[in-house]
């Protein structure tokens, strides 16, 4: 189990990781531009993480975990939401190249041989969030189907993967516009 209540150092440690990894890509940054962005030393890196690839788990698990919960705020707390609104407002938590999903769909391209060990948080959020979405789904439509699911993800990657191109288009509300129509029809008409 991960101690994530961490304070002073290894939080700056963390929150400048997140950033360089966000920027230049995992696999760009080594530990030598951590501590120096970070302003400490090697060992001091060392005495929190004991490997580049244990940052990466952290980082990402703490992405994962602020993600969960602000949808579970949205589907808890946010009250006399409609369906496509709550679907709106975790699209656009995620579709926001400051968010915590950045750095989660950056790892899914990056990470998967070189940390497998912090792959496994992405894995593991991935799975989580489908099953949410499912849930969600169902709710208003009783033959609902995992695949409808999946759909809303491959949208968000689909949207994350445009803004992260070099000629990005931000048209982040035609791209759930296109969701809400090709799958959500069938709910208007229930």
């Amino acid at each position: 189990m991960l101690n994530l209540k961490m304070g002073g150092k290894a939080k700056q440690l963390l929150e400048t990781s997140s950033l360089l990894f966000g920027r230049y890509g995992f696999n760009n940054v080594g530990v030598d531009t951590i501590v120096k962005e970070s302003k400490v030393s090697k060992m001091t890196l060392y005495q929190y993480f004991e490997s580049k690839e244990k940052l990466v788990e952290i980082c990402l698990v703490v992405h994962k975990n602020q993600l969960i919960d602000k949808i579970e705020f949205i589907l808890d707390r946010v009250e006399n939401l409609s369906l496509v609104d709550k679907l709106k407002k975790i699209f656009y938590l995620h579709v926001d190249m400051q968010s915590s999903y950045h750095l989660i769909f950056k790892a899914i391209v990056e990470i998967k041989s070189t940390y497998p060990v912090a792959y496994d948080v992405v894995k593991k959020y991935r799975t989580w969030f489908i099953n949410t979405i499912y849930q969600i789904l169902s709710e208003h439509k009783k033959t609902v189907n995992y695949q409808e699911a999946h759909m809303f993800l491959f949208i968000i990657d689909g949207a994350m993967t445009q803004l992260l191109s070099p000629n990005h288009v931000d048209d982040r509300e035609s791209l759930f516009d296109y969701y809400l129509l090709s799958v959500f029809a069938l709910y208007n008409s229930n």
